[in-house]
């Protein structure tokens, strides 16, 4: 709803114009009964932005989807952003997000959660990496989630693999 904007400087559009551009863009979706998923949450945790901002925004991103008509939502949650983040602070966000946005939810708008592991999160380090995405995954796992994005170990050093994204996969089982 706010980034690739003048506010992050990554587009042309004002603020006004991009919240207005993406409540159509929700509306046409919804029109078409297509699911939404806004991962606006995130860019704030990804940039270092206070958790209290990360967890109105998942919940004013929620808010505009349900006012646009929108029947399923994805609700992603990225774990371990921003990097360092302990676990219990970590999970105490999402479940935070978690509790505004199923707010919302009623029998013409489904949420359904979404998770990941955040490559921020990921040390360079072979062994070290898949430890990450194993214990991020367990972790992830206290939100009873419907889909879990497996993430490859290897995507913070570069593109994964055929092979990676199985044993990915794996780990991530």
């Amino acid at each position: 709803m706010y980034w690739y904007s003048a506010l992050d400087g990554r587009g042309p559009r004002s603020l006004k114009d991009s919240i207005s551009e993406s409540q159509k863009l929700m509306q046409w979706h919804a029109e078409r009964s297509v699911p939404v998923e806004v991962n606006e949450s995130h860019h704030w945790s990804l940039r270092d932005g206070p958790d209290t901002i990360a967890v109105a925004t998942a919940y004013l991103a929620a808010y505009n989807a349900r006012a646009a008509g929108v029947s399923d939502y994805i609700a992603q949650f990225m774990f371990n952003t921003p990097r360092g983040t302990s676990f219990v602070r970590d999970l105490g966000k999402i479940l935070a997000k978690l509790q505004f946005i199923e707010s919302l939810a009623d029998e013409d708008f489904r949420i359904w959660r979404q998770v990941r592991s955040g490559l921020f999160s990921f040390p360079p380090e072979t062994e070290m990496v898949r430890g990450q995405l194993a214990s991020s995954t367990v972790l992830q796992m206290a939100t009873d989630p419907h889909i879990v994005h497996v993430v490859g170990y290897s995507e913070a050093d570069h593109a994964a693999t055929a092979d990676e994204v199985i044993r990915s996969c794996r780990l991530t089982h």
